[in-house]
């Protein structure tokens, strides 16, 4: 963070609030999604990518689906372990029907199973998947030991308060872990079978086309098939340290050139039915940085901007007497602007994550979610949106749910701007100004304390899954 002032009550006490147009923000939005996204034509078969992307799609889902239906003889080569879920031990501590001995027996019981099915996932994946990806799993592997080890110690006279803790301390927190890590494997498992009979079909048309299926979640191999690939085309890649395609699908000629490419990115759940899937959480700082200068948004969370307590042209004294006596940083323009910047901070963090304007490239052009075993395509849950979003229900997106903003984020510019007040005050009381030096220095004090102050908060983007994905078939 570059070292900056908060404006110090005099001529400078005025900042002008960004005049933000969030209709047009939120329209950019579905503009957006119609040139990102490809809308699949599963009837087109002229179209070779198409085909391909739609027959590697169904074979996946075939195998993920059976992995989804444990205790079928006829299953052919199921990925059993598609099932570790932080529910299921969830479902034993609420139980009340169980006594404390049963509980610890219950969920010894659970942890050796998630145990067994991680020690199966290293061993079917090992030679399959990247060296990042099997690190993962084995550090999933050693948590869930950890947790083994905890309550194998437990017994009939441990409380109830202990066993809670941990649960909530050790044991979720290593299942969600290893549930990330198993279904990406799961995904590219089944991508990588997907890939073995659709070959046989990509040769009907060009024996010289190639398939690649790589996991890309994670650090980019450097040195894979995609990557000589990608080099050889002379194609920019977007990020590849963070890339949004957990899964990227290639196909290239005879002259090892790329052809085409689609992502596919895996969101991990623990219910086969959940209400929301999430997509981000990012620290409400980050969010803003990336379209305002830290001297706008911090002069107006620190209650800087018009119609609030600072747009006065009275003394230092006589204000810091009045601030005593009635703090005010609940002027409506206030309120509205500093509201209209964080939507606006969102809805632009809405486009780039959905492999947006700001993205692109082989490694970042996700065409198609996982979400509980189902492939679904980005652009059907966009115009799902759209279909049922309200035009004028401005700070909110129907099929989105966006959690810290609101009355949330009012409450953050609240407590910065009582953060500066507070600082002004005792500053006049105590030490009152004599020099230019001075009043730098307390303002300064305020700057470090408010931007500390919002990037404590964060903000959290999730789809309804029940709203727009519920009952889906491809």
């Amino acid at each position: 963070m570059g070292k900056g002032y908060i404006s110090l009550f005099f001529d400078d006490a005025r900042v002008p609030l960004p005049q933000e147009n969030l209709k047009e923000a939120k329209d950019s939005i579905f503009k957006n999604y119609k040139t990102v996204f490809k809308k699949p034509n599963l009837k087109d078969k002229e179209n070779l990518q198409d085909q391909i992307e739609n027959k590697i799609l169904k074979e996946m889902e075939e195998e993920l689906r059976e992995a989804n239906s444990l205790g079928e003889k006829d299953k052919k080569n199921p990925i059993e372990y598609w099932e570790l879920t932080v529910g299921k031990g969830m479902s034993v501590i609420k139980d009340k029907n169980l006594s404390m001995l049963e509980k610890i027996n219950k969920t010894n019981k659970l942890i050796e199973s998630y145990q067994n099915q991680i020690a199966k996932a290293i061993n079917r994946s090992n030679g399959k998947i990247s060296e990042e990806l099997m690190r993962e799993l084995k550090t999933a592997q050693n948590a869930m030991e950890k947790a083994g080890k905890t309550f194998s110690n437990f017994n009939s006279s441990t409380d109830w308060k202990t066993f809670k803790k941990a649960f909530f301390g050790t044991l979720k927190g290593a299942i969600a872990n290893a549930q990330g890590a198993m279904h990406e494997v799961a995904s590219i498992l089944a991508a990588n079978s997907a890939k073995e009979k659709v070959e046989e079909e990509l040769h009907k048309y060009n024996k010289q086309y190639e398939l690649i299926i790589e996991a890309t979640g994670g650090k980019f191999k450097e040195d894979g098939e995609l990557a000589k690939a990608i080099n050889a085309s002379n194609l920019e890649t977007g990020l590849k340290n963070n890339p949004k395609n957990d899964i990227t699908i290639a196909v290239k000629d005879g002259n090892g050139k790329i052809v085409w490419s689609s992502g596919i990115s895996l969101k991990s759940v623990s219910s086969k039915e959940p209400a929301a899937v999430k997509i981000m959480e990012q620290y409400l700082t980050t969010l803003l940085n990336k379209i305002y200068t830290q001297n706008t948004y911090l002069n107006v969370a620190a209650g800087l901007g018009k119609g609030d307590w600072a747009n006065t042209r009275k003394g230092i004294g006589a204000l810091a007497k009045e601030l005593k006596k009635d703090i005010n940083t609940t002027g409506q323009q206030l309120v509205e602007g500093w509201k209209n910047m964080v939507y606006n901070a969102i809805y632009l963090q809405i486009i780039d994550m959905f492999s947006g304007k700001n993205s692109g490239g082989v490694l970042n052009n996700a065409q198609y979610l996982i979400i509980a075993s189902k492939p679904i395509s980005m652009y059907e849950i966009f115009e799902k949106i759209e279909s049922v979003n309200n035009p004028n229900a401005l700070t909110s997106i129907r099929g989105i749910k966006i959690e810290g903003a609101g009355k949330k984020a009012e409450q953050y510019r609240k407590n910065a701007s009582l953060i500066n007040i507070n600082n002004f005050i005792k500053d006049v009381d105590d030490n009152p100004y004599t020099t230019a030096q001075e009043r730098i220095l307390r303002s300064s004090a305020s700057w470090m304390q408010v931007y500390q102050e919002l990037q404590k908060q964060k903000i959290k983007i999730s789809l309804k899954y029940k709203d727009l994905i519920g009952g889906y078939v491809r």
